[in-house]
């Protein structure tokens, strides 16, 4: 299994983390951050690009919430944008907490959470490249995808 970790904002109140774990052609994946990481939402994404009759690319989404938590917004979100990106199926399960938060704040991680999954999805795409031993060669292959070649 192919493990992810992304950090964004690090070491502030601010700070994101992404973890995901390739399970087959999909991925499940955990994005905890400010200053008390819990699971408060999870939201499985299903690619629909390839469903007989479907015109547009896009997923479908499931959230299941913790009474009194507000984290089904970033799941939600990064759950259907993977699945749709990446055409795969995906679940998110989201903890993000700042005691009192203001609008600012909530905007600041909720962006930090989307950056931490553009992040992930640009890895994933450059991981599933076929490289050519000239890439390689040239340092144009991810380090990830050179490891795995004969």
């Amino acid at each position: 299994m192919e493990e992810y970790r992304i950090t964004i904002a690090g070491q502030s109140k601010y700070e994101i983390e992404l973890c995901a774990v390739q399970c087959g052609r999909d991925y499940s994946v955990t994005i905890c951050g400010g200053g008390r990481h819990h699971v408060g939402a999870a939201a499985l994404g299903c690619d629909e690009s390839g469903t007989v009759g479907h015109k547009m690319r896009g997923a479908t989404v499931s959230v299941l919430c913790v009474f009194g938590h507000r984290d089904d917004e970033a799941a939600r979100w990064a759950a259907k944008y993977l699945a749709t990106e990446l055409k795969c199926n995906v679940s998110v399960a989201v903890g993000i907490h700042i005691d009192h938060a203001d609008g600012s704040e909530i905007q600041c991680l909720l962006e930090n959470c989307r950056e931490a999954c553009r992040q992930f999805k640009d890895r994933v795409r450059a991981d599933r490249q076929v490289c050519s031993p000239q890439m390689v060669l040239l340092g144009e292959c991810p380090r990830r995808v050179q490891q795995r070649l004969p």
